[in-house]
């Protein structure tokens, strides 16, 4: 009993720890997004291509830290597809 009680903190601790985490991350997230958003005859292609670049590694952050996390994290794929828009 005393073990299932500590598993579900463990779990709760690692559910706002992962939260947390997160939500700091979220501004680069969409920094990111910003930036694929850009016209490329104002920014250029280089930006886009930045951007794309940024959204796949914040992609795989995200898959890495669920599976770090959260329990159920142990049967995501750690396959990301991108975007090539070349």
């Amino acid at each position: 009993m005393e073990d299932q009680m500590n598993n579900s903190n463990d779990s709760k601790a690692n559910i706002d720890i992962l939260d947390e985490l997160i939500i700091n991350f979220r501004p680069i997230e969409q920094l990111f997004k910003v930036m694929s958003a850009t016209d490329a005859s104002i920014g250029g292609d280089l930006v886009r291509q930045y951007a794309e670049i940024g959204l796949c590694l914040t992609a795989i952050f995200r898959i890495h830290l669920t599976k770090n996390f959260t329990s159920n994290g142990e049967n995501m794929d750690d396959k990301i597809e991108c975007n090539h828009n070349s």
